[in-house]
């Protein structure tokens, strides 16, 4: 079986001990994970639905970004998170996101979003983070 931990960050010893069998719910594909990297649902039947199905597919593909929203200071990471609204999901699911992630993949939409903002500090740490 393939061990999926070796895709990830992980930061529980390696030991078979720690390995759990999984099967992807729409692939079938089978592989092991790391027990830490489990998400568990409280559902009393555990019955697999079709809106389970559909959630699960929906892992592990590209979202597109529909558009950028507000921002805001983050004292933990220094440096600034933005609301991404993305396309074909429900404003419900929108996100921060460090604006040093979205320079690495939507750097023209960012680039636009802060020209748009007209903020010499945003401005300023854009620059700073990305020296052209």
């Amino acid at each position: 079986m393939t061990h999926f931990c070796e895709l990830v960050v992980c930061n529980s010893p390696t030991s078979d001990a720690d390995a759990v069998a999984i099967k992807h719910l729409v692939t079938g594909k089978e592989g092991e994970v790391c027990s830490s990297r489990l998400k568990f649902y409280a559902d009393s039947s555990l019955d697999v639905t079709e809106e389970m199905i559909e959630h699960v597919a929906s892992y592990g593909i590209v979202m597109a970004v529909d558009h950028l929203q507000k921002r805001r200071w983050n004292e933990g990471t220094n440096g600034y998170v933005i609301v991404v609204r993305w396309c074909g999901l429900e404003p419900i699911e929108k996100s921060w996101k460090p604006l040093r992630a979205l320079q690495k993949d939507i750097p023209v939409m960012l680039d636009a979003y802060v020209n748009a903002a007209k903020n010499p500090e945003l401005s300023s740490f854009l620059v700073q983070e990305n020296p052209r």
